[in-house]
């Protein structure tokens, strides 16, 4: 079934630049949407959503 699944998993997975370093700035707690969204209601969204702020307040916590 694997093999079957692997390259559209593979495929889903390849993250592009923006993507990296979205992530990458995301665990520094730094999470910047625009990296991946264009339009700036959805950005301004996604930095408000509860999630993100409770994530971005568990990434402070774990580096003090």
């Amino acid at each position: 079934m694997f093999k079957k699944t692997q390259p559209l998993l593979q495929e889903l997975l390849d993250l592009n630049l923006n993507e990296k370093k979205f992530f990458e700035e995301y665990y520094q707690g730094v999470p910047n949407f625009s990296l991946l969204f264009d339009n700036p209601e959805l950005v301004r969204i996604c930095q408000e959503h509860p999630m993100t702020i409770w994530k971005q307040a568990h990434l402070t916590r774990k580096k003090a």
